[in-house]
């Protein structure tokens, strides 16, 4: 057996301290150890490591390994879906796994700078303002939404969201259209979480919340991590300042979306 879980004591939480660099810690940390729904494991070699997340997401820590990777996809083969993240440069790399497997590069962004002119949208038709207690209150008790189901998820309270960056939003008619928050936070980290209704996109609408919430990070001195899974994420981060994006392979089963 090449695996040995870690116990998430204090011992465990401080090396994944120590691995941070290869994830956003923040989403690990909050989304994992806080709900407890997180297992470490490293390889009895200790060069590889890896974190199993109840959301179905496997992250890979280490060297590209054929061995390790292919034991890691046997050992969680019964998982409908996962995804393991290596710090690679070429897919050419992952020749060997399997054809029912897939991979596409994702980018991390290691730094924001403001820009010199900030989103534009159309306030004759849209509202921005920053998501106050009874906004946060109706997202987090709001159980039919599909695009919002991501925020205010790990918070126990507005006190709590509010901390970690909040959120902006864009209403129209009343009705929130676009939105950015706090996905999760961490010990002054917060990972960014934007959606737009599919309806008024190409509106600047997910540039404004964006660039507002990742400015209001700054200013309260919290690091906003954007994480891009999609192209079209990858552009936004760039266009509201964010550079040094860092390119590394999602390896995955199943059908995703690259746009």
């Amino acid at each position: 057996n090449m695996f040995t879980e870690i116990p998430l004591d204090e011992e465990g939480i401080a090396w994944l301290k120590e691995v941070e660099e290869y994830f956003h810690h923040s989403v690990v940390i909050a989304s994992g150890i806080y709900n407890k729904k997180i297992k470490a494991f490293q390889s009895t070699d200790e060069e590889h490591a890896g974190l199993y997340i109840k959301y179905s997401q496997l992250i890979y820590i280490g060297t590209e390994s054929k061995e390790f990777i292919l034991k890691v996809l046997e050992k969680f083969k019964s998982k409908p879906y996962f995804y393991i993240f290596t710090k690679g440069k070429k897919t050419e790399q992952f020749h060997f796994i399997p054809n029912y497997y897939n991979f596409y590069p994702r980018y991390k962004f290691l730094k924001w700078s403001d820009i010199n002119s900030p989103p534009i949208f159309d306030n004759n038709v849209y509202n921005l303002s920053k998501v106050n207690e009874e906004d946060f209150i109706l997202l987090k008790n709001d159980n039919k939404s599909k695009l919002f189901k991501n925020h205010g998820l790990h918070y126990k309270d507005y006190a709590e969201f509010n901390n970690a960056g909040g959120g902006f939003q864009i209403k129209h008619n009343d009705i929130i259209v676009s939105l950015c928050s706090a996905f999760c936070h961490y010990d002054g980290h917060s990972e960014v979480q934007v959606d737009t209704n599919n309806n008024h996109q190409r509106q600047n609408l997910a540039a404004t919340c964006a660039y507002a919430f990742v400015k209001n990070c700054r200013v309260n001195n919290i690091t906003p991590h954007w994480d891009a899974a999609s192209y079209i994420s990858r552009d936004l981060a760039l266009k509201i300042g964010f550079h040094e994006l860092e390119e590394y392979f999602m390896i995955y089963r199943g059908e995703l979306s690259l746009t």
